[in-house]
């Protein structure tokens, strides 16, 4: 859910870098499992990093969905007068 969060928030900051914002999530997917396999009491497992990266991935597509309907709403009432 939380990876959820930071890839919606990223894709509605930065909409016309969405890309640097992919890279950016799966990255720190990664490299939050990665870091639980330095503490003995902890494993970084393959699966949890899937489903961080599928969370992130989901609101990215979402944040930039609404990105380009405001963008898209944004545009057409500018060239209406509005």
């Amino acid at each position: 859910m939380a990876f959820l969060d930071v890839g919606l928030a990223f894709a509605m900051a930065y909409p016309r870098h969405i890309w640097w914002a992919v890279a950016f999530v799966i990255v720190g997917a990664i490299g939050l499992e990665w870091l639980q396999n330095l503490r003995p009491n902890r494993h970084g497992r393959e699966a949890d990093a899937l489903v961080k990266i599928a969370g992130a991935v989901i609101g990215l597509g979402t944040g930039s969905l609404i990105a380009q309907i405001v963008g898209w709403r944004e545009r057409t009432r500018l060239s209406a007068g509005l």
